[in-house]
């Protein structure tokens, strides 16, 4: 619940996508867009025994992200990891050849 109150006032205040500084347009705040929103479908179709409900409740698993987009540090760190990931690929590519 204060999840979606927070996510809501900062979509009052930056507005959702038209202007430059908007919610949207930071991806941290997608991601946290994306699990307030499929946590809400989730809550909301609770009572229904549907297929598809499974996907959407194994996206809680994404709720300790919330943590990264809160903590500064933690953010700059996984986004050098992100950065990161095409030169371990490369390496690990080197890596596979040698053996």
């Amino acid at each position: 619940m204060i999840f979606t109150i927070e996510m809501s006032l900062k979509i009052i205040s930056y507005g959702f996508i038209m202007d430059m500084n908007s919610y949207l347009t930071d991806p941290w705040s997608r991601l946290d867009f994306f699990i307030v929103f499929f946590s809400l479908m989730d809550l909301a179709l609770s009572s229904l025994n549907l297929g598809f409900l499974k996907i959407i409740r194994m996206l809680r698993i994404l709720r300790p992200l919330r943590f990264i987009n809160k903590n500064p540090n933690m953010k700059v760190l996984v986004n050098c990891l992100f950065e990161s990931m095409g030169s371990l690929a490369n390496v690990t590519l080197v890596i596979i050849l040698i053996l």
